[in-house]
């Protein structure tokens, strides 16, 4: 699994806020990877193999290369696009953390820090 892996390579494109309502969207098989935190959310991910529910402070991790459609009816969320150098899953991957406050200052700090485009920021977002 992403999220119990220990020894990740990635590259950050780009981090960005969404706020949408009301999406039914089928995404095809993208070529990079998604890693987000949703503050609001009743959405559902939907692959070939599953139904993925995710709920306010939901993490989910999207791999490059998976179909899915999106339907939400609130879809609140800090979203990271990336290249997974060292890991390649085979579909979406989500938990609801036991606290979600570190979690949403984590995400928060690495879109105010991607945001700011200051000397070395894609460093410091890689770190956090």
């Amino acid at each position: 699994m992403f999220f119990e892996n220990n020894h990740l390579n990635f590259n950050i494109h780009e981090v960005r806020f969404l706020n949408q309502r009301d999406v039914n969207m089928f995404n095809s098989g993208r070529n990079f990877c998604a890693l987000s935190y949703r503050l609001r959310a009743d959405t559902v991910l939907k692959t070939p193999s599953a139904d993925h529910k995710l709920t306010d402070n939901s993490v989910a991790f999207i791999p490059a290369g998976v179909d899915y459609t999106r339907i939400s009816r609130v879809d609140e969320m800090i979203v990271v696009r990336l290249d997974s150098i060292s890991y390649s899953g085979k579909d979406i991957e989500s938990f609801l953390p036991n606290d979600p406050n570190v979690i949403s200052t984590l995400f928060h700090k690495l879109l105010d820090c991607w945001n700011s485009k200051k000397p070395g920021y894609k460093y410091r977002c890689s770190s956090i």
